[in-house]
């Protein structure tokens, strides 16, 4: 039964519905996998975005909620606009969430066959061309799409340069990003999720923690690997 007219997340009204625009950040889940070649067990990934437009209707409002954590109901609207595949895993406890991702994550890649290819040879992928590995996430395009950004580079004072360079890789530093497929690129055994502190330097130990406002101890989010994080959790 189609409740909206559209496929996207929408939060009914009096007399039709309205658009859930803002994503307040996704959820990364995993699940063990097989090898086609070598049968071996290795790790998917996939995302559940969560829209703060229905934070009121799903109780995430309330004072104590971790929302980055509390389980989301079935008929919510980040539920419904999700991937089949990672639904079904969910619900029959395959997967688990390792962590979560925001707008302005940095994500550090080591591993050049992850990286977006340019247009032609395989040799004039992004790559080849560049050696910045750091993207920023810059927008969860759908459910299984994330646009990503080069960290340092910009178009900026390179006119000529910029020019003979392939359109696809003008498109990733200025255009629309790179439009990374989810499941490939959390894969990568190499991929960083880096925050860092207000000198920069990546945190990864929870002795940032801090008091909060309210007596109770807030922290701070600190950097993680999806793939360390799916072996701890899944074994």
């Amino acid at each position: 039964v189609d409740l909206f007219a559209s496929p996207k997340a929408m939060l009914p009204r009096r007399n039709g519905a309205v658009g859930l625009n803002y994503i307040h950040h996704s959820r990364v889940y995993a699940w063990k996998t097989k090898t086609a070649d070598t049968n071996e067990t290795s790790y998917a990934f996939g995302i559940i975005r969560v829209f703060a437009g229905e934070f009121a209707r799903i109780g995430f409002l309330k004072k104590g909620v971790d929302v980055f954590h509390q389980p989301l109901p079935s008929w919510s609207e980040s539920w419904r606009v999700s991937s089949p595949t990672v639904i079904k895993m969910i619900a029959s406890g395959k997967a688990v969430q390792i962590g979560w991702l925001m707008d302005g994550d940095e994500l550090e890649f080591n591993k050049s066959c992850v990286l977006p290819s340019g247009e032609g040879t395989p040799s004039q992928s992004f790559s080849e061309i560049f050696p910045d590995r750091r993207f920023v996430v810059a927008g969860f395009m759908d459910a299984t799409h994330i646009r990503l950004r080069p960290s340092y580079l910009s178009d900026e004072g390179m006119d000529q340069v910029f020019a003979d360079l392939p359109l696809s890789v003008q498109n990733i530093i200025s255009g629309e990003g790179w439009q990374a497929t989810v499941g490939k690129a959390l894969a990568d055994p190499d991929l960083r999720v880096l925050r860092r502190s207000i000198l920069g330097v990546p945190r990864w130990k929870d002795s940032c923690d801090h008091k909060s406002t309210d007596g109770g101890v807030g922290r701070l989010p600190k950097s993680w690997q999806p793939i360390v994080e799916a072996r701890r959790l899944l074994g």
